[in-house]
């Protein structure tokens, strides 16, 4: 019995992610899923109790890799100061980057530009503001390790930094002509130009 729920659930959530990237939150039907599921619209608000409840089961692959995406900027091999100075670094950052735009473009086009009416329609801020959070927290743990540095940086500061950031992943997302090989060059430079800055800033 429960197998036969977990398939009918995947089929659900299928189903509602197709019609989610394809006609947007506001335009999505729970009625429409239904009909496609070949099940009742009751039997659908017994696995998810709103039409947002099944928007953020869709979206939550997405809010995971981007969870453990964040967490792993202050893992212990991160907190290094090689990371300005070797390219293998700065190349591993990139290509985690690059992985979640591969894997999750279409749903992350949709939580960046189409979840206004949902409980998910801030989520561009929190994202900022969680890695603000996670920048102060890197400074502090590599001014442990490495006193000499100056981790004297605004609040403001770092909130333009990580606005920039989430810029420039909305940027990749929305331009979908972008070739990932385009994608990658231009991450380069704006890693590299970034590095600088930070190297400088913080004096390494």
């Amino acid at each position: 019995m429960q197998t036969l729920k977990d398939d009918t659930r995947k089929r659900l959530l299928a189903i509602a992610h197709k019609e989610l990237v394809d006609k947007g939150f506001k335009n999505t039907s729970m009625r429409t899923i239904a009909r496609l599921a070949d099940i009742s619209l009751g039997n659908v608000y017994n696995y998810f109790r709103n039409k947002d409840g099944m928007f953020r089961a869709v979206m939550h692959p997405l809010l995971t890799a981007l969870d453990n995406y964040i967490k792993m900027h202050n893992a212990p091999g991160q907190l290094t100061i090689n990371q300005f100075f070797m390219k293998e670094y700065q190349e591993k950052n990139m290509k985690d980057f690059l992985k979640i735009i591969h894997d999750f473009r279409p749903e992350l086009k949709l939580l960046l530009f189409g979840a206004a009416g949902t409980s998910l329609e801030n989520y561009r801020e929190h994202l900022i503001e969680r890695q603000a959070d996670t920048g102060r927290e890197y400074l502090e743990l590599m001014k442990e390790k490495y006193p000499h540095l100056n981790i004297d940086v605004s609040d403001f500061f770092m909130h333009i930094i990580c606005s920039g950031w989430m810029a420039v992943l909305s940027e990749i997302v929305s331009h979908e002509e972008m070739t990932d090989g385009q994608a990658e060059r231009f991450l380069k430079e704006y890693i590299t130009y970034g590095t600088a800055g930070w190297k400088e800033l913080i004096q390494v």
